[in-house]
């Protein structure tokens, strides 16, 4: 993602936020937001997981969960389908925050 994206990992970087100060916008577990939390964890974004139930079989303990791994699937344009939803919930937080 060469960390230009809505993720506020990136988006605190570009504007000089502190690390600790770049928690996820989409849900309440105050995490920095980061591509594992985006990939793996938010619970915002389960149904997004739910819906590409294949692309996550691989990944259903915590110590097969790689981002780099599942930037790696087979289903390629399956993973670039759900990282562009889940950044585009990014971008609405980001444009639209609630």
């Amino acid at each position: 993602m060469l960390g230009h994206s809505y993720l506020p990992l990136h988006v605190g970087r570009r504007l000089g936020v502190s690390r600790c100060e770049r928690v996820c916008a989409l849900c309440s577990m105050a995490v920095i937001a980061d591509e594992y939390h985006m990939i793996f964890d938010c619970p915002t974004l389960a149904q997004l997981r739910v819906d590409r139930t294949a692309l996550f079989r691989k990944f259903s303990t915590p110590a097969a969960k790689f981002v780099q791994h599942y930037m790696r699937h087979a289903d390629r344009f399956a993973v670039a389908g759900f990282v562009l939803a889940a950044l585009c919930c990014y971008k609405v937080a980001v444009v639209e925050p609630g």
